[in-house]
């Protein structure tokens, strides 16, 4: 990743760091930690032996030593023979020493930098990354908005006591927007104004204002490169809100089903659209769920299926290259495809991929709601860290 330094990773040193030896006792990490973040509890697993052989009945006690504090963690003896575990928690953010205290000796384990401890989320949903690089979070069981600043780990509480929040989008001037319930909000320090939606679910307000319409079952929403408003309605309606603010129907007929590629979207049958994202082309592209596709609405207004073969896609996010990366809470797989139909995947053992973003680097964030946190995937290093838990 070019920029971007994830809160919470933990940079250990070199193996040969993590043990030490004096007078027959060595000591070794039993595993390097990783993903570690201030404020935030580690089992740490310690090797200890004396000649070569497992010592047991040990009265030994982990100490970290950083920023001018020493905390102390008793190690406790397990049943697998030479093994100690201690709960730990290291409260701030910086470089700390660990060393194991065995009566006399203190016998140095590793040094390691411990980032910020983590914003806290209860039910990550729907994300959004700004133009700044923050990530916007759709926090639905605290009913929230946060939004992280990935780089240092600071984060702010955008919106507060919105009802059911699963979406957030940023349009191209870079103001947030969020759901409450079947409502869709434009964020301000001010204070909220009402977008689209009555509160009340349902279809109606089609060529009337935005504001007047009611939505069926509001889903992740996006802005498209005209700075316009596309809507995903799980009770099988597309919906665009456009620049005058005037809603239309542009996709669905309100019964689900499977039909219409190759025609117009408006008479294409659709099922449960959890998700939309909005490619630079100004094709809209949604999660068709209970189609188990990926489908396409092209500037034109026909609708296609781009991928099929998914069991239960609920998220998704354009790249700049063009491809999207879907989210498939079954399967707990991220999947890209490509502008060609091509499916590969990002990531598995997803828990509950509910909702997905990607930065100006191609890097992805996505959340796992049934895991409470928001994890990040380097497209540069391939590797997975968390944002948020």
């Amino acid at each position: 990743m070019r920029v971007l330094a994830v809160p919470a990773l933990l940079v250990a040193l070199a193996a040969s760091s993590s043990a030490a030896e004096t007078g027959g006792i060595a000591v070794k990490l039993a595993a390097s930690p990783v993903d570690l973040a201030a404020q935030t509890t580690w089992t740490a697993r310690v090797h200890i032996t004396s000649s070569g052989r497992p010592l047991r009945h040990a009265k030994a006690v982990l100490v970290a030593n950083g920023l001018g504090r020493v905390k102390r963690f008793p190690l406790r003896e397990t049943r697998s023979r030479g093994l100690y575990t201690a709960r730990t928690v290291l409260p701030a953010a910086g470089r700390w020493t660990l060393s194991v205290r065995l009566g006399k000796r203190l016998l140095r384990l590793a040094a390691v930098a411990v980032g910020p401890r983590r914003p806290d989320v209860k039910g990550p949903f729907g994300l959004a990354v700004g133009p700044d690089g923050h990530v916007a979070i759709a926090d639905r069981d605290s009913d929230r908005v946060l939004i992280v600043n990935p780089r240092t780990g600071a984060s702010r509480v955008a919106a507060t006591g919105l009802d059911d929040p699963i979406a957030v989008a940023y349009d191209l001037s870079g103001t947030l927007y969020a759901n409450s319930g079947e409502r869709v909000l434009r964020i301000g320090t001010g204070g909220n104004t009402l977008v689209a939606g009555t509160g009340t679910r349902g279809h109606t307000g089609d060529e009337g204002p935005a504001t007047a319409a009611n939505l069926g079952g509001l889903g992740s929403f996006a802005f498209g490169p005209g700075n316009e408003l596309f809507l995903p309605e799980y009770d099988n309606w597309i919906r665009h809100v456009r620049a005058d603010g005037i809603i239309e129907t542009i996709a669905g007929t309100g019964s689900e089903g499977f039909a219409g590629d190759g025609g117009p979207a408006k008479a294409a049958a659709i099922a449960a659209p959890h998700a939309l994202a909005v490619r630079s082309d100004g094709s809209v592209v949604f999660v068709d769920s209970h189609n188990g596709r990926v489908r396409r609405i092209d500037p034109s207004g026909t609708m296609s299926t781009l991928a099929s073969g998914f069991v239960a896609p609920v998220s998704i996010a354009a790249a700049p290259d063009g491809s999207v990366v879907v989210g498939d809470a079954q399967t707990g797989l991220l999947q890209r495809v490509d502008p060609n139909g091509d499916v590969t995947v990002v990531a598995s053992k997803v828990r509950l991929p509910s909702g997905i973003a990607i930065d100006l680097h191609g890097d992805i964030y996505f959340s796992e709601f049934d895991a409470g946190r928001v994890r990040v995937y380097d497209l540069e290093t391939n590797r997975i860290t968390t944002v948020a838990r």
